[in-house]
């Protein structure tokens, strides 16, 4: 099985939670490790996630590393011991922690009105990128005798700027980037031209 980003966004999924007395005796929801590696192992595949254990400076981190799209990718916390299991409930405190940052048990943390209607501002996908298509040798050396010519007529006419223009314009490139099928626009254009260069 291999994971791709896509199965990641089903690591969000609400899981049957239990509760607990938390501080002032206020009951909290919670899921449990074996939750956790049973919804790792659905989603993702037993191969594909790994948990490490380690200890600094008296705290133990859990780093819990997914394998998307064949690369290892590491997200780490610590956690909190246990009054009940002590340094074991820590590993598993930071275990769940751990998850939290891959999405797991999200569900559990309330949110007020303000932050669920909070939408965040994400970077703009680039505009996509004019890709000629591949061309014969013969094709291309009538593509660029028909620019040679094309830019020699527009010189001759003082119309350089307004191929320029037109370029950017209409076809987001420049003359010479042109391919065969945006040719004859511009070509009738320059050569139909009689007015003043624009």
């Amino acid at each position: 099985m291999s994971v791709t980003r896509e199965h990641l966004r089903y690591l969000h999924q609400r899981i049957p939670s239990q509760k607990r007395k938390g501080p002032g005796n206020k009951m909290l929801d919670y899921i449990d490790s074996r939750q956790v590696m049973s919804l790792l192992d659905a989603v993702l595949g037993p191969e594909n996630w790994q948990d490490h254990y380690r200890e600094v400076a008296g705290k133990i981190y859990c780093d819990l590393l997914v394998r998307v799209e064949g690369e290892w990718i590491t997200k780490s916390d610590c956690g909190s011991e246990s009054k009940i299991e002590g340094e074991k409930g820590q590993a598993s405190d930071a275990f769940k922690r751990a998850a939290v940052k891959w999405g797991v048990g999200r569900f559990l943390y309330p949110k007020t009105q303000e932050q669920k209607s909070f939408k965040y501002k994400l970077p703009k996908s680039p505009e996509p990128t004019h890709i000629k298509p591949a061309l014969s040798q013969d094709q291309e050396n009538e593509r660029q005798a028909r620019i040679e010519a094309l830019g020699m007529l527009a010189g001759e006419k003082k119309l350089t700027s307004t191929l320029m223009a037109r370029c950017k314009s209409q076809f987001k490139c420049a003359p010479a980037d042109l391919s065969l099928s945006q040719l004859p626009d511009l070509e009738q254009l320059i050569g139909n031209w009689e007015g003043d260069a624009a």
